[in-house]
């Protein structure tokens, strides 16, 4: 399927069911052909749903997707669905242009095949969240994205006449929620966007909640823009994980593949009563609240972490949420309050 305009239907723009080795390149869903005016898909922009398998969706510029404008998602992968690729798709803005939001997420997974793969994407502009993985949600990889701001990932505002217009999804860049599983959010694929950059959204820039598990996140910006040095924090903070997750993962041994919690409105990371979280050689600097907050929760391993010039502390411990762990090696410079451990 090549160079289509996909707009204005009742329901679904796109519905792919039980399909297999389907290509979708460089189409519009939502948008007319001028890439300019919404012409809204009544449901979501794509819907691929049943046993389908290997689906590629998009490609190299110029054959990325368009998925902006529409009432539900601008994609949305469910079922048993295996093998989906979505590459160079513009999810909640016109393609180089200003945002054209869907009514929910950019795009929303729950397929439980695996090998689903979200890479070299940008989802912002949505009034739900940037991306969506939940319910069963298995074998996720999100690499490398920009979620929040423009194209590049370097402004998170534009002016269109008088107005002053966010590029921000107004809820979370990415939410795992349910029990979704083995999810990898990196940025180690060799693009033109050099790692996932989350930021400038209405919530958190990472929610990890329910009972999502065996998540990693490595070599992502959360706060930044893609040169990890402007700053354009998410509103709540910028990585929240909540109670009943587990097998969660954040940073590495590897100095060149860091993950950056930088100039976010609430804490760098959150840590609510989670158990057997890894915190490893991650950088959680500027934040107005500390670098890392930890309420409650037992048994998480912290080590090699740096906590610069944060509002409040750089590292926060309410609640027993020292309890049983490995705290060593990590360093706050700067920040408002220091250390605690209440």
């Amino acid at each position: 399927m090549f160079y289509n305009v996909v707009s204005g239907n009742g329901l679904n723009g796109l519905g792919i069911k039980d399909s297999k080795n389907t290509t979708i390149h460089a189409n519009f869903f939502g948008l007319g052909a001028d890439n300019a005016t919404i012409v809204a898909n009544g449901g979501n922009g794509v819907l691929i749903e049943g046993s389908s398998s290997n689906i590629q969706f998009g490609g190299i510029i110029p054959l990325g997707n368009v998925t902006a404008g529409n009432k539900g998602n601008g994609i949305e992968v469910k079922d048993s669905v295996s093998g989906f690729s979505s590459v160079n798709t513009f999810g909640g803005i016109k393609a180089f242009g200003g945002i054209a939001p869907n009514g929910k997420d950019g795009i929303l997974i729950s397929a439980t095949g695996g090998n689903n793969i979200i890479q070299t994407n940008v989802f912002s502009g949505n009034l739900g969240n940037g991306i969506h993985v939940s319910g069963r949600a298995k074998g996720v990889t999100i690499s490398p994205n920009v979620v929040g701001l423009n194209t590049k990932g370097e402004l998170a505002t534009y002016t269109s006449g008088v107005q002053t217009i966010s590029w921000g999804n107004r809820l979370n860049g990415i939410l795992v929620d349910g029990s979704a599983s083995d999810i990898t959010i990196a940025g180690n694929q060799t693009s033109v966007v050099p790692q996932n950059t989350i930021s400038n959204n209405s919530l958190y820039g990472i929610r990890i909640t329910d009972k999502a598990s065996k998540i990693l996140i490595n070599n992502t910006y959360v706060g930044t823009a893609t040169n990890g040095i402007d700053l354009f924090g998410n509103t709540l903070g910028g990585l929240y994980v909540g109670p009943d997750t587990s097998g969660i993962v954040i940073g590495n041994n590897d100095l060149t593949l860091i993950n950056k919690f930088n100039g976010n409105g609430g804490s760098g990371i959150t840590l609510d009563r989670a158990k057997g979280v890894s915190l490893i050689n991650n950088r959680l600097d500027s934040n107005l609240g500390s670098g890392l907050l930890v309420l409650g929760g037992r048994d998480n391993t912290i080590v090699g972490n740096t906590a610069n010039f944060n509002g409040r502390y750089g590292f926060e411990f309410l609640y027993g949420g020292f309890l049983g762990s490995i705290f060593k090696r990590n360093a706050g410079v700067g920040n408002t309050l220091g250390l605690t451990n209440n």
